[in-house]
């Protein structure tokens, strides 16, 4: 049995230091939970990484898709994942579902949903769903929902559809 679970930290490298703290959780028979891996993603290219989701594929692959933004870009939706064959707490370069062309005006608060899912027909799909703006806007926001594979092979190539 495995558990996975994200959330934002601090001590990164953006602007205002939000990056992901990641983990998974293992459990043997009746035994109690124990850490297997753990890591903290930020790719200190001095933008901020928040809101984000995990999951686990059947193969034990995992990925996690988040907001990523700074005062020069505009909010973006992407991604990151791991094979199950990768070294412990690491992660891979992170892929771009879409790069936002708007950013929030009306309010300080970014949306507070990012839901990742493996598809249950293969096991295998990551479907995830995120908010971005077309356009400066003050709290019209649009939603994007798109699907990844993390290939399997120890290539580490991760594809996007």
């Amino acid at each position: 049995q495995a558990l996975v679970g994200t959330f934002t930290v601090g001590g990164g490298l953006g602007e205002t230091g939000a990056a992901l703290r990641w983990f998974e959780l293992r459990r043997t028979g009746a035994a109690s939970w124990t850490l297997y891996q753990e890591g903290t993603f930020d790719p200190g290219d001095g933008r901020d990484r928040f809101v984000g989701s995990i999951a686990m594929d059947g193969s034990g692959n995992i990925a996690i898709g988040y907001s990523v933004s700074s005062s020069a870009m505009n909010p973006a939706i992407r991604y990151t994942a791991r094979l199950w064959s990768d070294a412990l707490g690491t992660m891979q370069t992170e892929s771009t579902l879409i790069n936002g062309t708007g950013s929030q005006t009306g309010s300080d608060r970014w949306g507070d949903y990012s839901a990742i899912a493996v598809d249950p027909v293969n096991d295998s799909t990551f479907w995830y769903t995120n908010e971005y703006y077309p356009v400066n806007a003050t709290t019209t926001w649009k939603t994007r929902v798109g699907t990844f594979s993390v290939t399997k092979k120890r290539t580490g190539q991760v594809t996007s559809q």
